[in-house]
């Protein structure tokens, strides 16, 4: 290279060189022309005779060569060389510093590109440069795999390919899919991704870009996999059975239906692997022209020409009109598969908790308001007697114990329960419902909207643990919830982070029951009785003080508590505890005795003070 500068200079003037120089950095013509005070025209004319010369010279590139500037130490002259091999060759820049200057056509060099740039797209996130390199054949191709890194904005850490910037996020949750060739759930790609590329995303925003990526199916609930993987176990013959079935049993049926219908029939005509899931085969047929995709699991058929479908609470609201009984979720799903839907008890559920026609009777049945006999006027006078009685407490009240007032004060609404009112207040504005079982007025929720808030008001009135049983009744005493169950508390307790229950007490998760002494001596009342006990057993007596063939007991006692205590002597941190618990526990003798065993020279002046008070009530 340096041999080939010489050349340039011995071929150019002064003024040849100086003009390619400055424009090898990017300066027009006409900047040129000003400051030598020359034409624009002349300054063409020169730049393409000095050119030419340089271009007559005898030098070619084989392949490629890689130029560093840092290796030059007159950069103008490494400029000039640059702003030649851009005339006569590929030239591209990875680094400030680092060029290849590759002798290919550009139509060669856009296919390997391309080429390149495919393997990348096949290869998943995140990826070993070395491992990458492997595949390819000859040092070109990893030169141009460097260059289009470098295009692609690849974030590399040692030597590993973590994310590429100029790449859009749907091809990268899909490079991340094919780096683990597993079926992932959205959030788990959204946490690899935030990782990988150090931006946030969230969840939602990875499972929009998954749906809408043609290279993928939706094989579980919120779970995707590569089409090519799942294509590799699904054979064609398996996919047209799919596809035929669900068209003929959804001619048949002349209306929507849905993918968890669709598969359990199927699978009575012929026999499917086990990865065939509802979602899988909505997946599927929603390639297929002739199918029609709705929301969740529905299909339906084209030809059907269906302007608008009928909605889940409609389905449910027909089964519920024709049935002389109220019917419970179980029986519900029956009848649907009947009319050929198979809608999951969850989304029966939310329908129901949506709905303000469905009307809950029991724990697990339900109705409509006509089965009731309950007319708008009924319902919009049950709505107002509510409110007229929450109106007189700041507390929630629990709704058997409206539902039991209105029962026994109006003989016409006898049949109102709990559940019933619950239907008929879950969409009033003007109350609030905790949990189905409490109403409270719509502006006084702010403060109590769940359990934990009227757990969490009780035992901070109560300043103190609280034993289980007397939390139950304070929390019936204040709701009227008396059909409040001990174990649905204990439940609620356990899964709350906000409680915590330590030997039968119930405490906010900020407090210790150690900060509560006289409930720390009562749950460990049999632990102090024990350690005092074995401690003044140590202390009062000898081996000496036990007759060997009457006391054996005694004796293989008094040595393995020699044994502990001469290993580790209580602190006097720990007796002082130990007397507070023995005044708490009113037993003077064992005081007394005690108080002969703590070094007082060792204790701060509080508890100096607080021996003293013991001394003069005891001695």
């Amino acid at each position: 290279m340096h041999l080939l500068i010489e050349d340039i200079k011995n071929t150019l003037s002064d003024k040849e060189f100086s003009i390619l120089n400055r424009r090898s950095k990017g300066e027009t013509l006409q900047s040129i022309a000003s400051d030598m005070h020359i034409t624009r025209e002349r300054v063409r004319q020169i730049e393409s005779r000095a050119l030419k010369k340089i271009l007559s010279l005898n030098f070619k590139v084989d392949k490629f060569i890689i130029l560093n500037r840092n290796e030059f130490l007159d950069h103008n002259e490494f400029n000039v060389l640059l702003y030649l091999f851009k005339k006569k060759y590929i030239v591209r820049s990875i680094e400030n510093n680092i060029f290849y200057v590759l002798n290919i056509s550009n139509e060669e060099f856009d296919l390997r590109k391309i080429t390149l740039h495919k393997l990348l797209l096949k290869e998943g996130l995140p990826i070993s440069i070395k491992e990458l390199k492997n595949k390819l054949n000859n040092e070109l191709d990893k030169l141009i795999l460097n260059i289009l890194l470098a295009e692609l904005k690849a974030k590399i850490e040692n030597e590993n390919i973590l994310y590429y910037e100029k790449l859009s996020k749907a091809d990268i949750v899909e490079l991340i899919l094919r780096k683990y060739r597993k079926p992932m759930h959205f959030k788990e790609i959204a946490d690899i991704f935030s990782k990988l590329s150090g931006k946030n995303i969230t969840s939602h925003q990875v499972e929009s870009l998954l749906l809408r990526n043609k290279n993928l199916y939706l094989v579980d609930r919120g779970t995707f996999f590569l089409k090519e993987e799942i294509e590799k176990n699904l054979t064609p013959d398996i996919i047209k059975a799919l596809k035929s079935f669900s068209y003929k049993i959804l001619k048949v049926l002349g209306k929507p239906s849905d993918t968890i219908f669709l598969l359990e029939k199927i699978k009575e005509k012929v026999e499917l692997p086990k990865n065939i899931t509802p979602y899988l085969l909505k997946s599927i047929l929603k390639e297929d022209e002739r199918f029609v995709s709705g929301r969740k699991f529905e299909i339906w058929l084209k030809e059907f020409d269906i302007d608008k479908r009928e909605d889940y609470e409609h389905l449910i609201t027909n089964i519920l009109r024709e049935s002389d009984e109220p019917l419970s979720i179980n029986q519900i799903q029956e009848k649907l598969k009947e009319i050929g839907r198979d809608i999951p008890y969850v989304t029966i559920n939310m329908v129901f908790n949506r709905s303000s026609n469905i009307i809950k009777v029991e724990e697990n049945l339900y109705t409509l308001p006509e089965k009731l006999n309950l007319t708008e006027e009924k319902i919009k006078w049950i709505k107002e007697k509510v409110i007229d009685i929450v109106e007189n407490y700041d507390f929630p009240v629990s709704l058997d114990f409206i539902s039991e007032k209105l029962s026994k004060e109006y003989s016409d609404y006898s049949f109102l329960n709990r559940h019933i009112l619950y239907s008929i207040l879950k969409n009033n504005g003007k109350v609030k419902i905790i949990p189905e079982r409490l109403v409270v007025k719509a502006d006084r929720s702010r403060e109590f909207s769940s359990y934990k808030d009227i757990f969490e008001y009780i035992l901070k009135n109560n300043g103190k643990p609280m034993k289980i049983n007397d939390l139950l009744e304070t929390y019936k005493k204040l709701t009227f919830d008396f059909n409040f169950k001990i174990n649905s508390l204990y439940n609620y307790l356990y899964v709350k982070k906000t409680f915590k229950v330590e030997n039968g007490y119930v405490l906010l998760k900020e407090w210790s029951l150690e900060d509560f002494q006289e409930y720390s001596f009562e749950a460990k009342k049999r632990f102090y009785e024990k350690a005092i006990d074995d401690y003044l057993f140590y202390k009062e007596f000898s081996l000496e003080s036990f007759d060997p063939e009457k006391e054996k007991d005694k004796i293989n006692r008094y040595k393995n508590l020699e044994l502990e205590f001469s290993k580790k002597e209580p602190s006097e941190k720990e007796k002082i505890n130990w007397l507070k618990f023995l005044v708490w526990s009113r037993k003077p003798i064992e005081i007394s005795k005690l108080l002969k065993y703590i070094d007082e020279s060792k204790l701060s002046e509080q508890d100096k003070e607080y021996i003293q008070e013991i001394r003069e009530l005891f001695d």
